[in-house]
């Protein structure tokens, strides 16, 4: 079959291809075939460089995240990305100056990237917070243009702070099911809307913000030095 005479190691630029292969006019059933073939990509076989490229696909000027004129060949040639020892990419900053616009697929975020900060571009498209690295612990892109909605009940276990205020994100949110090593959640300047169970705020959450939403509940909040709730704005209430 098409699928199975493509079954062995891709190099990164057949993998691109394959992605962009909608815009082409193709015979009947193959974009079937690569839609199932990605689905079996092994994503830990894929270099860091490979799944960078992936993540940015939908980025009209990643040049803007480049130090040379050209594709950078290692993470010291891309602005904003740290790795560790064995060159894994563990954080990504790219904020403020970088004006991107377009697209990000996290599911192509290696494993190992434990910091993302994508604050103050014009990134737009939805968020699947689900394929976030298990590693995650700093997940940050507040001031962008995204849309749809969000689930929060299958967060990274070790996630501290989550920050996707002002954006246009909606729908409904379950906050039952946060992990418990969460610190800060930013939600405000949003479109969610609906009634809340805030029963089950984990212990560690210090800061929660869901002003300028839609969003209805009550909190019970312990007097304690250090916590900061702010609801204004919303129809949650603080007691």
């Amino acid at each position: 079959s098409v699928l199975n005479c493509f079954m062995y190691d891709f190099p990164s630029t057949l993998l691109m291809l394959l992605i962009m292969l909608d815009s082409i006019s193709l015979p009947p059933g193959f974009l079937g075939c690569v839609d199932e073939l990605l689905g079996k990509v092994d994503k830990a076989s894929l270099s860091h460089l490979t799944l960078l490229e992936m993540f940015l696909e939908g980025i009209e000027n990643k040049e803007h995240t480049w130090k040379t004129d050209k594709q950078p060949d290692t993470f010291s040639e891309w602005h904003g990305v740290k790795a560790n020892e064995d060159d894994e990419m563990i954080r990504i900053n790219w904020s403020y100056t970088y004006d991107l616009q377009g697209t990000v697929n996290l599911r192509w975020l290696p494993s190992t990237v434990v910091v993302l900060f994508l604050f103050s571009n014009k990134l737009t498209g939805s968020l699947d917070l689900t394929a976030l690295p298990d590693l995650m612990e700093d997940f940050t892109l507040q001031m962008n243009e995204f849309i749809g909605r969000i689930d929060l009940t299958r967060l990274p276990q070790n996630l501290r702070i989550l920050n996707v205020s002002t954006n246009k994100l909606s729908g409904s949110l379950d906050f039952t099911r946060l992990p418990i090593t969460l610190m800060k959640l930013y939600l405000h300047s949003n479109d969610f809307s609906g009634e809340c169970d805030f029963t089950y705020l984990p212990d560690s959450l210090t800061h929660l913000d869901v002003s300028d939403t839609n969003l209805s509940g009550e909190i019970e909040v312990e007097e304690k030095v250090g916590i900061y709730y702010r609801t204004y704005d919303s129809q949650v209430k603080i007691l």
